[in-house]
């Protein structure tokens, strides 16, 4: 709508000079005035510095430069605000992308971890509630685990830690606090899930079976202890993948906050 503003009134500047300079050209040739044009500025002959036509010239020609000057201006401010949120939401978009794969990779280096402590946890669970065909190498058949776990975990952690993010003053900024606390959250995630393997160790280990009626217990376990152990782990890195969501959002506040 400016740009279109400006070129109407560019448009209307021009019929109206034409006019002006025909009739000033008349005026010299009688000679009353003397015009000098140069850059769109008129100078009055001193002996008729009150005549109305250069009065009316010289307004026309003012107001034309402060006020293209203001549009050119205001045009240039829009398409560098368009510029910037166009790099910002490219940011966002990429984070949304790069951030399953984040969370994919995470899950798959977690479940290497609770492999090690409990191989029936995966060969006689897990296997079976992800459909891992058995003729896979056992890590490889954990990694898928770990991969299908989690990876889509990283889409609403992606969205939300991304749309926090936009409060940064550059895209620059914004992508790389993103991303710090996106690390932030899958590490307080890990630590959350190893607190969880401790505590399934000590207090959960030596209960009776009866007590875990709302997991889902094999009949032929060999480790008992190491399987609630990492069932444990499990569960508690869900709970960390929250608590690390609000700690990476506290962040980027955080980092806001001290950029001002």
């Amino acid at each position: 709508m400016v740009k279109a503003l400006y070129i109407l009134r560019h448009q209307c500047f021009q019929s109206w000079t034409i006019v002006y300079f025909i009739r000033l050209m008349l005026a010299c040739i009688s000679g009353r005035l003397m015009v000098k044009s140069k850059l769109g500025l008129f100078t009055r002959n001193s002996n008729f510095s009150s005549h109305p036509l250069v009065s009316a010239i010289r307004n026309i020609h003012f107001h034309y430069r402060v006020n293209s000057s203001y549009y050119c201006k205001a045009e240039t401010g829009i398409l560098r605000r368009r510029k910037f949120l166009m790099k910002k939401t490219f940011i966002l978009l990429a984070i949304i992308f790069i951030a399953p794969f984040i969370a994919g990779i995470y899950g798959i280096l977690h479940d290497q971890i609770s492999y090690t402590i409990s191989h029936e946890y995966y060969t006689k669970f897990k296997f079976i509630q992800f459909h891992i065909a058995e003729a896979l190498p056992y890590r490889f058949g954990v990694a898928l685990v770990g991969w299908y776990a989690t990876w889509w975990m990283g889409i609403p952690i992606g969205i939300i830690l991304g749309l926090v993010g936009l409060i940064h003053k550059s895209h620059k900024t914004m992508f790389r606090v993103t991303m710090k606390s996106f690390g932030i959250t899958m590490i307080i995630a890990l630590v959350t899930g190893l607190i969880g393997l401790l505590y399934g160790e000590l207090f959960l280990a030596d209960k009776d079976i009866s007590y875990f009626e709302h997991w889902f217990i094999p009949a032929n376990l060999e480790d008992f202890r190491s399987f609630i152990s990492v069932g444990s782990m499990h569960n508690f890195s869900y709970l960390g993948g929250l608590t690390g969501l609000i700690a990476g959002i506290v962040y980027q506040i955080i980092q806001k906050k001290k950029t001002k």
